[in-house]
């Protein structure tokens, strides 16, 4: 499940590309650290984590964007979800019972 979103700030327009996917870990507080060992092996490196809710990842392949991993209980304990990652969550979980689904967000750094 994808999906754009964008928002506009200071007279500046960012698109975001949210991703929904299932890594298949069946142990929600494990799935923040396994998707982002899962992109280390594709030369993303960690610049921020706050495991087990969130993490954000930059590439030296993938000059001026990074990726923001969400796990699902990074969603259950925070108000004021973006709807459009509500519904990213919504669909995946109707697509899976998992709980090793996470949301990818890609994003441009601004650098």
């Amino acid at each position: 499940m994808g999906s754009d979103s964008e928002s506009t700030w200071d007279g500046v327009t960012q698109v975001t590309k949210i991703l929904a996917i299932d890594i298949g870990i069946p142990d929600k507080e494990s799935v923040v650290s396994a998707a982002g060992k899962l992109l280390e092996k594709q030369g993303w490196a960690m610049v921020i984590n706050k495991d087990p809710d969130s993490a954000w990842m930059e590439s030296h392949k993938w000059d001026n964007l990074g990726i923001m991993i969400k796990g699902i209980g990074y969603y259950e304990s925070h108000d004021g979800v973006d709807s459009i990652e509500e519904k990213a969550i919504k669909t995946a979980r109707m697509q899976s019972d998992s709980q090793g689904i996470v949301i990818l967000e890609v994003e441009p750094t601004g650098e």
